[in-house]
């Protein structure tokens, strides 16, 4: 339902669902174009939502069974979620989609191969994604156990639109104040 047109917009049911929800935070983007949720197909499976109602399933990592999508931003470019492989195969995983590439990124992955996530600590679910991409929120297992949320630069291997022409602007700042 749109608050501000009143207008009900209907939301396909993948083939083989037993139902469907959206989750109750960052679900829709701002012009209320995309939403996402999750199917019971099996398990909770990660889907989101066109203008026009139809699903479109995330792919998820492997195949397992139990996977959501938590949040998309704003703009509709970029949406998260988390994946659970299972106590023995690594427990819950963070990951990215990219709507408009259709590319899926394993957020513990990318960040520990980086160096960027210390040793012992795991990304479980994505909370929150910026408008732009740049910016990834995290929810976060410790060495000792304790739940965070952490914030995650995404420059470094989502170009976020646009990026190329900020930097070459940036630099082009930069020589001008040189001089």
């Amino acid at each position: 339902w749109n608050y501000q047109t009143g207008n009900i917009q209907p939301l396909e049911v993948p083939f083989g669902a037993t139902s469907i929800s959206l989750n109750s935070q960052n679900a829709v983007t701002y012009d209320g174009t995309i939403s996402v949720g999750t199917a019971s197909i099996g398990g909770s499976k990660p889907f989101w939502w066109d203008a026009d109602g139809n699903a479109h399933a995330v792919p998820i990592l492997g195949d397992q069974a139990v996977a959501t999508v938590n949040t998309v931003n704003y703009t509709g470019t970029m949406l998260g979620g988390g994946v659970n492989f299972g106590a023995l195969n690594g427990g819950q995983r963070a990951y990215a989609y990219s709507i408009i590439t259709g590319e899926l990124y394993d957020l513990n992955e990318i960040y520990s191969d980086a160096g960027i996530l210390p040793d012992g600590w795991q990304l479980t679910f994505t909370q929150h994604i910026s408008d732009d991409g740049s910016k990834i929120f995290c929810g976060a297992l410790a060495p000792d156990g304790s739940s965070r949320v952490v914030q995650l630069d995404a420059d470094f291997f989502i170009p976020a639109p646009g990026t190329a022409t900020l930097i070459g602007a940036a630099g082009l700042i930069a020589t001008r104040r040189r001089r």
